[in-house]
């Protein structure tokens, strides 16, 4: 009698906790569905607060629970390529006579899983679902969102006279109150013409836009409407329009944290524009406004345009400083993605741990006896295969080893090959570096000797050689030095950066089959000053005892730098 009552004690326990949890899920699945349109992210907490959805909902509650699920994941800009279980709601609502409501924003968001996943043309089939069957309880939002989202496609696509057509239809869907909507509508057939190059049809929708807006209090939307008339002013070439709704972007926007990125913005188009002094000083109030983002995308963009930045007026310390932090932020963005990725596997192995554990606790032997045969069938099948795949790798090791030993001999006579091929192509690249060093003096004391006169057959040559008629003949040498071993300018100006821009040209010259008299003549310098810039360049690298030419000096140090450099690559 004892053993009955404790067995009814802990059925009718098993049962009010049950009934509690199916209470808690419903009250949650509801505040999610109230809440999705206006606090998405609200909603989303809600959803993931409710444990084993599918177990303590009903069919139609768990249905529900999908497409709220995906509804604000979506909303949030959340990945939901994933979420193919939308396509089970959506055969259970259209499969039953259900709320049209449902239906609709069924086919309408198994269109945004389509649509992610980059399945275009079902994603567009989808939306033309969802569309009608909004058309048929007169749900203008739903119906605006349909053709808005295959506007999208469209544009996506590069059809943009489709997708202008369906953005044009869009607006008559929209409430006429909703400012938000119509003014984001009328934005994008703005950047829609614009794509297309219809600059003045572009320059009206986003005045129209702005007209919208001028007539709300919404601060926040009319700043984010100032900043796309920039972007589209900014297109046409408009720089000054651009400039102004940039500022009144700025202005209205009440966000602080936002002024960096305009500071970013104005730096970024003064530059464009070539207003040197008016990038410098936005340049200065970005760099001192990085310190406090920790916005890493943003951080991305500010260091790569203040990399081109100082690049663009030869501050190449500061271009390579720059360039430097932003290498090292986007390996913080990958090594954050990775992480975050970690994360939600280890979320989802939680809850598939606690899924399981319920479970167990319910049945413990009828999942014991699964295991059991499960066990058995898998240790069958795997003895089975592996008996297989013994015996077939005994097969393919002994065909390995033939075919490996023929390979080896093959490999052999390659490697003979490449060597006496390595051999020739460095004298070949050592003659043409020869050539084209003569060529370059030739030129340089043609065009000395003939200064006077028709300088067009000495343009002419110097195009040819030189690569330009505007280069001088050390301008062309240095060049050919340069573009022979791309490496070496960097190694040089790392490691002997003491070298003044006579020794550098010097030691860049002395890389080339040329007498201290052809070097002397491509600076206008003297045989003495060019060995006194070789003396003091021995000086400064460290090459005083060493025996060579410092031409072989440098190459060694050069050749050594690139195979440290691709073993720290590897």
């Amino acid at each position: 009698m004892n053993k009955v009552l404790k067995i009814l004690s802990i059925v009718l326990l098993l049962l009010v906790v049950s009934c509690t949890h199916r209470n808690e899920a419903l009250r949650l699945l509801e505040k999610a569905q109230n809440c999705v349109e206006t606090a998405p992210d609200s909603a989303l907490s809600y959803l993931d607060s409710i444990f084993l959805a599918e177990k303590f909902l009903s069919k139609e509650n768990y249905m529900e629970y999908i497409i709220t699920n995906v509804q604000a994941k979506h909303k949030n800009h959340k990945d939901i390529k994933d979420d193919t279980i939308i396509f089970e709601a959506k055969r259970y609502f259209t499969g039953k006579a259900h709320s049209s409501k449902l239906i609709a924003y069924s086919y309408l968001y198994s269109g945004c899983v389509y649509d992610e996943r980059q399945e275009y043309d079902k994603a567009i089939n989808e939306y033309n679902y969802a569309f009608h069957a909004a058309e048929l309880i007169h749900d203008s939002l739903l119906m605006f969102r349909s053709i808005s989202y295959i506007a999208n496609i469209y544009s996506k696509e590069d059809y943009y006279d489709k997708a202008l057509e369906k953005q044009l239809q869009s607006i008559n869907y929209i409430n006429k109150d909703d400012k938000e909507k119509l003014a984001g509508s009328y934005a994008n057939i703005s950047r829609i013409h614009l794509i297309s190059l219809n600059n003045d049809s572009s320059i009206y929708y986003i005045d129209k836009a702005m007209d919208v807006v001028a007539d709300t209090d919404n601060k926040q939307l009319l700043s984010y409407v100032y900043q796309i008339a920039h972007v589209i002013y900014k297109e046409c070439k408009k720089y000054d329009e651009a400039k102004d709704f940039l500022r009144l972007s700025m202005e209205t926007n009440e966000d602080s944290s936002a002024t960096s990125l305009y500071y970013l913005n104005l730096a970024e188009l003064y530059l464009e524009t070539g207003e040197q002094d008016s990038t410098k000083r936005y340049t200065h109030l970005l760099i001192n406004k990085t310190d406090n983002v920790n916005d890493k995308a943003f951080l991305a963009s500010s260091y790569g345009f203040l990399s081109d930045y100082y690049s663009s007026v030869n501050m190449n310390d500061s271009a390579l400083y720059y360039q430097d932090k932003l290498t090292r932020i986007i390996d913080k963005i990958r090594e954050d993605n990775m992480k975050q990725n970690i994360y939600e596997v280890e979320k989802k192995y939680d809850y598939e741990r606690l899924s399981n554990n319920y479970h167990k606790k319910l049945n413990s032997q009828f999942k014991l006896i699964i295991m059991m045969l499960t066990i058995v069938i898998v240790l069958i099948i795997t003895i089975s295969l592996l008996i297989i795949r013994k015996k077939k790798n005994e097969i393919y090791l002994i065909r390995k080893n033939e075919q490996i030993a023929i390979e080896m001999n093959n490999l052999k006579n390659e490697f003979h090959l490449l060597e006496d091929l390595n051999s020739g192509i460095k004298s070949s690249v050592d003659n043409i570096l020869k050539q084209r060093a003569k060529l370059i003096v030739k030129v340089h004391n043609a065009e000395k000797k003939h200064k006077d006169d028709d300088k067009s057959v000495i343009n002419e040559l110097k195009s040819l050689v030189f690569g330009s008629f505007n280069k001088t003949g050390l301008k062309a040498a240095v060049d050919l030095v340069e573009n022979t071993y791309p490496k070496l300018p960097a190694m040089i100006k790392k490691n002997y950066g003491s070298l003044n821009e006579t020794e550098y040209n010097v030691f860049l010259l002395s890389l080339l089959p040329l007498s201290s008299r052809d070097i002397a003549n491509l600076m206008d310098l003297g045989e003495s000053s060019v060995a006194k810039s070789r003396t003091n360049i021995r000086k400064k690298i460290g090459a005083e005892g060493y025996g060579s030419d410092i031409g072989d000096f440098i190459l060694e140090k050069y050749y050594i730098s690139c195979q440290q450099s691709a073993i720290s690559y590897q």
